[in-house]
């Protein structure tokens, strides 16, 4: 999919008030976006035991985008950011039950793998006409997942479940002044029971753990910002 991106920025009540409704520090702002994404799905049956499905996904992101920083009333920062990032991953996972299972009804087991870049670029003089290339940085990350869930109907009143899943995130980025080379380890359980005290009474109780990674672009991102004083820009 394509898509011009506008960002219209804030309106300060002196240019709502005068007609124009418009401030000229976001006059350069917006951009093109562009995203191509493909997926591919196929089931297969495991016997009379269960289903296998696989799943491979492939996307690309081409943007470039212009946006202004309002960092005071009268000063806004324009940069223009070129960025393009790339996304393989590829998923299976096993739906098994009784027919192969000696104790429980029903289980579900998986694993995913991902691999993911990102190139940013950041350029000023973009009001005066000029592209002067301020930043670039290149980053990636590999991301590795296996995940196991079981229920069981041990008794018409009683239902219960269990499930872990685990994930090893692997970051490096390249960039002016800095080299990181980072992993993570992230380990999910989760646990549930559901008890039938009456014929339309039921209590149930769950705990879990989850956590959630910071995507490349908020990891990466190395728009500079200037300020007043040493050392004169931020990210």
């Amino acid at each position: 999919q394509k898509g011009l991106w506008i960002e219209p920025g804030p309106l300060l009540e002196q240019f709502l008030n005068n007609g124009s409704e418009s401030d000229p520090r976001f006059s350069f702002d917006g951009g093109h976006d562009s995203e191509l994404e493909g997926v591919l799905n196929f089931d297969s049956r495991l016997g009379s035991g269960g289903t296998l499905r696989t799943s491979l996904r492939a996307m690309a992101r081409q943007a470039t985008l212009v946006r202004t920083l309002p960092l005071s009333p009268d000063f806004g920062d324009t940069r223009e950011r070129d960025l393009r990032t790339r996304d393989l991953g590829a998923a299976v996972q096993a739906d098994l039950n009784a027919n192969v299972l000696p104790v429980i009804e029903h289980a579900t087991v998986g694993a995913s793998l991902d691999v993911s870049d990102i190139d940013s670029r950041y350029f000023s003089g973009i009001t005066d006409g000029e592209h002067n290339l301020d930043v670039e940085g290149n980053g990636g990350r590999l991301s590795l997942g296996a995940f196991a869930h079981f229920v069981d109907n041990p008794f018409d009143w009683l239902r219960w479940t269990v499930g872990v899943r685990a994930d090893v995130l692997h970051d490096t980025f390249s960039g002016e002044g800095s080299d990181n080379d980072e992993s993570h380890f992230a380990f999910s359980p989760k646990a549930g029971v559901n008890m039938r005290y009456a014929p339309t009474g039921h209590a149930w109780l769950s705990v879990s753990r989850t956590f959630k990674g910071r995507t490349l672009d908020q990891l990466f991102d190395q728009r500079p910002i200037p300020i007043p004083f040493p050392p004169f820009t931020v990210t």
